[in-house]
């Protein structure tokens, strides 16, 4: 899907260097931020003619029309205005569509540019050296005043041979995050999205890029140039259970789909570098693609996820390619998913077969027989469920210790899980 139904568009002339895309929805107040910075960082260096700014309305409902129009009559922006909403993952192909310079830079409409981010970003993009361009960032709190992390990562600026290489020693949270990544326009416009766009959000965004610049030359700027808006929000909780889906069964079949298209070789998933930020992960090697799976599939079942047959047969499918350990994380992980599965099947049985038995009472003592059976099954329903959560608790002990010191780390100190490891866990320490 790299096309839409339009109710209009304005266009103005290309870039001569980059295109900046910016998707937005119901967004006034945060887009109008970010196209000031870019707007007057562009006119500031003088850079009109090697930079235009695209930007991709979902069929906004609040007031991102006029505003966005009137900029584009101005000549400021270019204005695409879709006649439905299309969702977000479809505009992440949608978007780059209309970029029409050599260079892409597909930006959130509610994160900014740092000060002489544009300058900088240009310099390196004048060389037309590289495909694949990813930049460091600071983090705010979601009204953007409060600095959280002035630099998510610690590694200085360098060249990478290929985006293999940089994934070596960069994870998905730095890679996947769209306002940080500068591509190729035509190269990342080659690729047939329809295998990255289901579900309809989170990081498959990946399995593209890594599909398109696998082996194409790759730099990382150190300095942070972008700043990312965090906790923006309503539900961490749910966020939090997104991203453990998205980040396992999901991510999982993204990166599988482009290894086979681009005949990318499987050590990559003990190869890439996994789990939580470099910024924790000094050396390479010290977490693994693997393990950041592993950590996930953990996190979602102790977040109650209820992964289908299918989700587990993909995972087996792609655990052949891990080293051993991982391969015993694995067996771990579904042993564990089958003993809350039979908590659920046994609760769930229980219930019917009891229910059946107190309608098929009758006499002068069946109401007091009906109370005390509703009595004794909620008080076995009580035990399933305190059960059940006991094994979620541990799925995401055990995630948390993968994500601190990755599956080797958690293997070698299974003491801090508890007595309920899984006997494969015990077993590889």
């Amino acid at each position: 899907m790299r096309s839409c139904a339009v109710d209009y568009s304005i266009v103005q002339k290309p870039g001569s260097v980059l295109s900046i895309v910016i998707p937005t929805y119901n967004r006034r107040r945060e887009i109008q931020f970010t196209l000031e910075a870019f707007l007057a960082q562009r006119q500031a260096g003088g850079f009109e003619d090697e930079v235009d700014i695209v930007v991709c309305d979902n069929a906004s409902e609040d007031d991102s029309e006029p505003y966005l129009k009137s900029l584009a009559e101005r000549g400021y922006i270019s204005y695409y205005r879709h006649t439905e909403n299309i969702g977000p993952m479809p505009q992440l192909y949608v978007g780059p569509a209309r970029a029409r310079a050599p260079y892409c830079w597909f930006f959130g409409d509610d994160d900014w540019p740092k000060h002489n981010a544009l300058s900088e970003i240009l310099k390196i993009l004048r060389k037309d050296k590289y495909d694949f361009i990813s930049l460091n960032y600071e983090m705010r709190c979601a009204k953007m005043r409060n600095v959280i992390s002035p630099a998510l990562n610690i590694r200085r600026s360098r060249e990478f041979r290929d985006f293999g290489h940089y994934c070596e020693y960069f994870t998905v949270y730095q890679a996947g995050f769209i306002s940080c990544q500068i591509f190729r326009t035509e190269r990342f416009n080659a690729v047939d999205p329809q295998p990255y766009l289901d579900p309809p959000a989170g990081f498959q965004h990946f399995g593209a890029h890594l599909q398109a610049f696998y082996d194409r030359p790759t730099y990382y700027e150190g300095r942070p140039l972008v700043i990312y808006r965090s906790g923006n929000f309503d539900d961490a909780q749910k966020i939090a259970f997104r991203n453990a889906t998205q980040l396992s069964f999901d991510l999982m079949r993204a990166i599988e789909i482009a290894r086979e298209r681009a005949n990318i070789p499987a050590d990559i998933w003990e190869r890439f570098a996994g789990v939580v930020y470099v910024r924790q992960f000094r050396k390479k090697g010290t977490a693994r693609l693997s393990d950041m799976i592993l950590e996930n599939v953990f996190r979602s079942i102790g977040a109650s996820y209820r992964p289908t047959d299918e989700d587990w047969a993909d995972l087996e499918a792609i655990s052949q390619h891990w080293r051993p350990k991982a391969k015993l994380g694995f067996k771990a992980v579904v042993d564990l998913h089958t003993q809350v599965e039979g908590l659920h099947a046994r609760k769930e049985e229980d219930i019917a077969q009891t229910i059946a038995k107190l309608q098929d009472l009758r006499g002068p003592e069946a109401p007091m027989l009906l109370q005390n059976g509703k009595d004794a099954l909620i008080s076995r329903v009580v035990s399933y469920d305190t059960n059940r959560h006991q094994l979620q608790k541990f799925a995401l002990q055990a995630a948390n210790q993968i994500s601190k010191s990755g599956l080797d780390g958690m293997i070698r100190d299974t003491a801090e899980l508890g007595d309920d490891a899984p006997e494969e866990l015990k077993q590889a320490s």
